[in-house]
């Protein structure tokens, strides 16, 4: 049941529709074995129960709620190692994010080198394309030196 407040069908029918939702995920967790519930809704409204937890259109959940909520989620649901994986994609998902304010320096280039070296060692899941975008921004502003002829 998602967090995020439908105000447009006012707060009476959001939280009937809550409520329906919370309804169903109820049934399907009795009836399958397999099936969890996961309480963002209610983390957010009762542990959270605060309008300081809002983004300032009082809808939507703060940064500090939604970091909250995730904490729990991995928590409950992650192994350690995925738990690490994550913080370490963090990392390098900042670094593929990053755009240099000067390309084709040599200070670019070691960080698109330490980026790919980076990348390459990731064995838990795959990340060619990020691998390939890496090569081809280096390819771009970095090209093999050509050889003379003899």
């Amino acid at each position: 049941v998602s967090p995020v407040r439908h105000l447009k069908d006012t707060l009476p029918l959001n939280a009937v529709s809550k409520s329906v939702l919370r309804l169903a995920c109820h049934y399907l967790t009795e009836k399958y074995p397999n099936v969890q519930y996961y309480p963002a809704y209610e983390l957010l409204t009762d542990d959270l129960r605060d309008y300081r937890f809002y983004q300032p259109d009082m809808i939507h959940p703060s940064g500090v709620a939604v970091d909250y909520i995730w904490e729990h989620f991995s928590d409950t649901f992650l192994s350690d190692s995925a738990r690490a994986f994550v913080g370490k994609w963090r990392n390098i998902s900042s670094m593929l994010q990053h755009r240099p304010l000067q390309t084709g320096t040599a200070a670019h280039r070691d960080f698109l080198e330490k980026l790919l070296a980076t990348l390459e060692a990731i064995t838990e899941v795959s990340v060619s394309a990020e691998i390939n975008e890496v090569r081809e921004q280096l390819a771009k502003f970095f090209p093999p030196p050509t050889q003379s002829p003899a």
